[in-house]
C-alpha cells in the first residue's frame, strides 16, 4: 500500500534547526575563542566542536527515529482512514443491501397475503362448489330412489296383478279342468255300461256304440280345451318368468349407476 509523505509544517522546521543547535554552540565557540575569548584554550574550543558534533548526530539520530515513528504513525492512520473508509463503504453497501432486502422481503410478504388470500378464495370456491355437488348429489339421489320406489311399487303392482291374473285364469283351469275331468270320468262309466251291456243285446249294442261315439266326441272336445288351458298357463308362466328377470336386470343398471355416482362424489371430495 503506497503511503504519503506527512506535509512538513513550521514546528516541523523548527524542530530541525533545533537539531543543529549544539553544531552552532561549537562553532561559535570557536569563532569566540578566536574573536571575543581569547582565554579559551584550543583544545577547549575543539573539544567544545567535536561535543557539538557529537551531540548534533545523536539529535540526528533521534529526529530520524521520530521521523520513522511519524511516518509509521501517518502510515497507521492512513491505513486506519482507508480501512474505516471501507467500512463505512462496505456498511452503507451492506445497509443498502439491506434495504433492498428488507424491500424484496416486503415484496414477498406482500406476493405471500395476496397468493394466502387466493388460496382462501380459491377454498371457499371448492368448499362452495362441493356444497352445491353435494347439494345436486342428494336431489337426485332422492329423485332415483323416489323413481325407484315409485318404479318398484309399480313392478311389485303389475307383478301382484299378474300373480292374481294368473291365480284366476289357473283356478279358472283347474275348475274347467275338473269338469272335463268329472265329464270324462262320468263317460268312461256310461262308457263302461255301455260296454256291460253289449255283451247282452246286439240291438242295444248298436245304439250304444252311436252313443259311445257321441260320448267319445265329447271327450275330444273336452281334450283340446284342457290343452289350450295348459299351452295358456305355461305361457303365462314365461311371460312372468321373462318380466322377472327384466326387472333383475334393471335392478342392477340402476345400483350400477348409484355405485358410478358414488365414487364421482367421493373423487370430487
Amino acid at each position: 500500500m503506497e503511503t504519503k509523505k506527512p506535509e512538513r509544517t513550521g514546528k516541523d522546521l523548527l524542530r530541525e534547526l533545533m537539531q543543529y543547535v549544539p553544531l552552532y554552540i561549537g562553532f561559535f565557540a570557536v569563532l569566540f575563542k578566536l574573536t571575543w575569548f581569547p582565554s579559551i584554550t584550543v583544545e577547549e574550543a575543539a573539544f567544545l566542536f567535536i561535543g557539538g558534533i557529537f551531540l548534533t548526530f545523536v539529535l540526528l539520530l533521534i529526529g530520524m527515529e521520530r521521523d520513522h515513528h511519524l511516518l509509521d504513525e501517518s502510515r497507521l492512520k492512513l491505513e486506519t482512514e482507508q480501512f474505516e473508509a471501507a467500512r463505512q463503504q462496505r456498511s452503507d453497501e451492506f445497509r443498502t443491501e439491506r434495504q433492498e432486502l428488507e424491500t424484496e422481503r416486503q415484496l414477498l410478504e406482500e406476493e405471500r397475503q395476496e397468493l394466502e388470500a387466493e388460496r382462501q378464495r380459491l377454498e371457499t370456491y371448492a368448499e362452495e362448489a362441493r356444497k352445491q355437488d353435494e347439494a345436486i348429489w342428494h336431489k337426485w339421489r332422492d329423485e332415483c330412489e323416489a323413481r325407484w320406489e315409485k318404479w318398484v311399487a309399480k313392478c311389485e303392482a303389475s307383478l301382484e296383478e299378474s300373480e292374481t291374473r294368473h291365480q284366476k285364469d289357473l283356478a279358472a283351469w283347474q275348475e274347467s279342468n275338473a269338469k272335463w275331468e268329472e265329464a270324462v270320468e262320468a263317460c268312461e262309466a256310461q262308457i263302461r255300461l255301455l260296454q256291460e251291456s253289449l255283451q247282452e243285446s246286439e240291438n242295444e249294442n248298436r245304439a250304444l256304440r252311436e252313443k259311445l261315439q257321441k260320448y267319445e266326441e265329447i271327450v275330444d272336445t273336452g281334450n283340446d280345451v284342457t290343452a289350450y288351458h295348459e299351452h295358456k298357463a305355461e305361457r303365462l308362466k314365461q311371460e312372468m318368468a321373462q318380466e322377472i328377470e327384466q326387472l333383475k336386470q334393471e335392478l342392477g343398471e340402476t345400483r350400477d349407476r348409484v355405485d358410478i355416482l358414488q365414487m364421482k362424489l367421493d373423487q370430487s371430495k
